[in-house]
């Protein structure tokens, strides 16, 4: 490429980044002095000025410096001021988990347990000869990682895993069978990400909906309901590879035991520390909702909140020391864990989500009342289909954080007006959000997926990707929304 080329494209580059930047501040300072229409307020106009130009920066530019003029923007309008708007989004509960989150998934990945873990999924002898249940096994390795670290760390983890298979077997990119590995090693860590509470989408939602209604989500039945649609989404993708896809997996059906050597590695300690630090995380959620609230177990594990658990167990890592030599390096998860522009990005919201939610802006009121509107006449069933599929449409081109923040208050107003519980829809509000990776602006592991491009086409991943969540759609909404509603 020559110089003048390189040049000339930098500069496009400058115009469209200043464009951005303009139509930026055009929203977030200009929109507000529009005649405020429908329930909105002039403070409304300007939340909505702010909530939309938030939007555009962060699909157009980056996390980090829209997050903090968002900050800004909102102490302006006089709603708060900038102070109290940095204070309430970094003392938030789901800022707090997420942050805390971050650095116990750094310090799970440093041990190594979650390479071990996929590497001793595909070394069975089951899977010998078994193309299909190689694969099966490939992707539940994925769909572990991805709920016990982060779908983020899953389709890394497993990539890299991956990338060996077809070094050994003699797979080539954009074959088949590679492009639906790629992307189902990505689907699979996402689904993973739907069983636990503790997952950010999943904390924000039912922080939201805790929000308005002052009530608390079972974590067991988040679990169960996570688990079931999940596992179900996972065989219907590895259905569909088999029986429609029909991709060549003749280097798999050898007898040729060629992954042997994974089974004779041994976990070192830090791998085991590691596998006791996630399994005290999992009991510390759920055994309270499990065991009997009378006893001294119980009551001791409801004073800890999500947030405190993480803490506590990083704590625990960080002070015993055997032989001078501590169990982790949690200052070294700290330093380099933290995905700061997604904190930033959770720290804006949760002042705006304030301003979306009073009744001084008319926001919310009127997003119920559209919502109400769609909705108008339809029962149970029809209502969970119509809100679920909305969102799962709108979160292929927002970012499903966002989205998450913004719409698991509304879905509990909604609720509260209707007359129904808000969290089976909650649930399942949370299972869709989550899957958001059909483009690249939908989530982290959307942009990651389609910027893999030494291994899948773009254009071959878009056609898989969203034939993925048309499916997961159905399932949800055929299996998702009668199961929750018998929990509950």
């Amino acid at each position: 490429m020559s110089t003048v080329v390189k040049q000339q494209k930098a500069k496009n580059k400058d115009i469209s980044y200043y464009c951005n930047l303009i139509i930026v501040l055009l929203f977030m300072f200009g929109f507000g002095y529009l005649p405020p229409f429908g329930e909105l307020t002039q403070l409304g106009m300007h939340t909505l000025g702010i909530f939309i130009g938030m939007l555009w920066g962060w699909s157009a530019i980056g996390f980090i410096w829209p997050s903090l003029l968002g900050l800004i923007a909102v102490g302006l309008t006089g709603f708060m001021s900038i102070q109290a708007a940095f204070a309430a989004g970094f003392s938030d509960s789901s800022t707090m988990m997420v942050f805390f989150m971050f650095v116990f998934t750094d310090y799970m990945n440093r041990t190594g347990v979650c390479r071990s873990i996929a590497c001793w999924f595909i070394s069975r002898k089951i899977a010998v000869g078994r193309p299909w249940i190689f694969v099966f096994m490939l992707l539940i390795s994925s769909y572990i990682i991805g709920g016990s670290t982060s779908p983020l760390a899953s389709t890394l983890i497993g990539w890299s895993v991956f990338y060996e298979v077809c070094e050994v077997l003699g797979f080539k990119k954009y074959e088949k069978f590679p492009v639906l590995m790629i992307v189902g090693i990505v689907y699979a860590g996402i689904l993973g990400g739907t069983v636990v509470p503790f997952r950010p989408i999943a904390a924000v939602v039912l922080n939201g909906v805790n929000g308005v209604t002052g009530t608390v989500c079972d974590p067991l039945i988040f679990a169960l309901v996570g688990l079931v649609v999940s596992m179900v989404n996972l065989v219907a993708f590895v259905l569909m590879c088999k029986y429609i896809f029909k991709p060549d997996v003749k280097g798999l059906a050898s007898n040729e035991d060629s992954f042997a050597h994974y089974r004779e590695n041994k976990m070192t300690r830090e791998e085991k520390v590691a596998g006791i630090a996630l399994i005290l995380v999992l009991l510390a959620n759920f055994l309270p909702s499990i065991l009997p609230a009378s006893w001294g177990i119980t009551v001791f594990l409801s004073k800890f909140t999500m947030t405190s658990i993480f803490a506590a167990v990083l704590m625990i890592l960080d002070a015993v020391k055997i032989k001078g030599q501590g169990f982790a390096d949690i200052a070294a998860a700290f330093h380099t864990g933290v995905q700061w522009p997604t904190i930033l990005m959770l720290v804006s919201s949760v002042p705006l989500a304030a301003m979306m939610k009073s009744e001084e802006s008319g926001v919310n009121a009127l997003f119920v009342q559209i919502i109400m509107q769609l909705l108008d006449g339809a029962g149970p069933f029809m209502i969970g289909v119509i809100f679920l599929t909305f969102v799962c449409i709108l979160t292929q081109f927002a970012h499903n954080l966002i989205l998450a923040i913004v719409l698991s208050p509304i879905l509990a107003n909604v609720a509260l007006t209707m007359g129904f519980d808000p969290y089976p829809i909650a649930i399942l509000l949370s299972f869709i959000c989550n899957c958001g990776f059909a483009t690249p602006g939908a989530s982290v592991c959307g942009a990651v997926l389609f910027g893999n491009k030494e291994w899948l086409p773009t254009i071959t991943g878009y056609k898989y990707c969203f034939l993925l969540v048309v499916i997961t759609l159905i399932i949800v909404c055929l299996l998702g929304i009668p199961f929750v509603n018998l929990l509950f």
